[in-house]
């Protein structure tokens, strides 16, 4: 917990809001390979990893000129 108190993301709600945040939160397995949050879906949880490793991708759009 202190950990995740010191992250940027807690600086800066009110102290009298964040024990109301922890008695909400709740811890989610998850396996291997899943997918936990993808791009452009809706924001709607905030994800702390606590044990294991994640690998976070991300889709681009390029666009390729060709010469004349």
């Amino acid at each position: 917990m202190t950990t995740l108190l010191q992250t940027k993301a807690f600086q800066r709600i009110p102290p009298a809001n964040i024990q109301a945040i922890f008695l909400r939160m709740q811890r989610v397995q998850c396996r291997a390979g899943e997918v936990i949050i993808k791009q452009g879906a809706e924001g709607d949880y905030f994800y702390a990893i606590v044990k294991g490793r994640r690998a976070v991708t991300r889709e681009t759009t390029r666009t390729i000129s060709a010469s004349s």
